[in-house]
């Protein structure tokens, strides 16, 4: 038996699927293994990863119609093999101590049912945007997700008992692209929730991610999630205390650039902060915050 199972869902991964595969094949963790979950690609994602499955006997692929996100995860966590289940995107990168850092944390913390960690953001060239981490504590971890605030425990860096995935009922299809918060809130409930405050993966930023391409659709699942939760825990929900508000606002391509443009800047990667204030200036010259932002970027700080 495997010491854990690292699930990663793929649908139309191509682009960056070696490189995650590669990052969980290099562990320094013997003894794991790896469900490579295809959800009905149309792109070359399944040819990829049987290559993989016939070259590393850690590598098993499971296939099916498209499902989405949340059904491809339940498939995978389901037919895991360990208790200890790591979740992983399909263009993410884990750092090689990852599973063995989570592993030693959940043994020797056995009231968690699961672990996060500290990420680095990169962009879709693999540049360093920033560091984040919302918090370490069960406590600060719920109070992010009470709040609607999405990324608390980013799910692709998680690792949890697959005992409690199931006794709280595996992902529902009620509260789609914010099914993370909603089930890290029921975790909460069952077990203690933590974040380790070392980096153990790069979680990459594009703008086909759910967050900018679906983005009202997650807000509204996610005050959906926080309300079922208050529901569950005898609490009146309150809208107006959430960190956000469903909205109809248009993602706006040069505010997206022009935030990783400050989160690179604070967090001292200016190369990346010029890299985006350009971007973000092209795309409206004229706008008084993207010159202030190029102005910036011209000085470095």
């Amino acid at each position: 038996m495997p010491l854990v199972s690292v699930v990663l869902s793929i649908y139309n991964g191509e682009k960056y699927l070696a490189q995650a595969i590669d990052s969980v094949l290099q562990q320094d963790l013997k003894g794991f293994e790896l469900l490579l979950v295809d959800d009905g690609s149309s792109d070359g994602s399944l040819g990829i990863i049987r290559q993989y499955e016939k070259q590393d006997t850690r590598c098993r692929v499971l296939t099916g119609p498209n499902q989405g996100l949340i059904g491809s995860r339940n498939l995978g966590i389901s037919q895991a093999r360990a208790e200890l289940v790591a979740l992983m995107d399909q263009d993410d990168i884990c750092m090689p101590n990852r599973l063995s850092k989570q592993l030693r944390y959940m043994n020797d913390h056995l009231e968690c049912v699961v672990v996060g960690s500290k990420v680095l953001l990169i962009d879709p060239d693999g540049e360093p945007i920033a560091p984040m981490l919302l918090g370490e504590t069960h406590e600060a971890i719920d109070a992010a997700n009470m709040s609607g605030r999405g990324g608390a425990i980013v799910n692709p860096s998680s690792m949890l008992r697959k005992s409690a995935f199931l006794a709280v009922g595996m992902y529902p299809k009620d509260f789609v692209h914010a099914e993370d918060i909603d089930m890290f809130l029921r975790l909460a409930e069952v077990g203690r929730v933590a974040n380790i405050p070392d980096i153990l993966l790069h979680y990459r930023q594009h703008l086909a991610g759910t967050g900018y391409q679906h983005r009202q659709k997650q807000q509204a699942s996610a005050i959906a999630a926080v309300q079922a939760a208050c529901q569950r825990r005898g609490l009146v929900f309150n809208a107006h205390e959430l960190a956000i508000t469903a909205t109809n606002e248009v993602v706006v391509i040069g505010d997206v650039y022009a935030k990783w443009a400050w989160w690179a800047l604070d967090a001292g990667y200016v190369r990346t902060m010029r890299k985006y204030a350009f971007r973000a200036w092209l795309t409206a010259p004229y706008k008084t915050t993207y010159i202030k932002l190029m102005l910036c970027a011209l000085r470095g700080h």
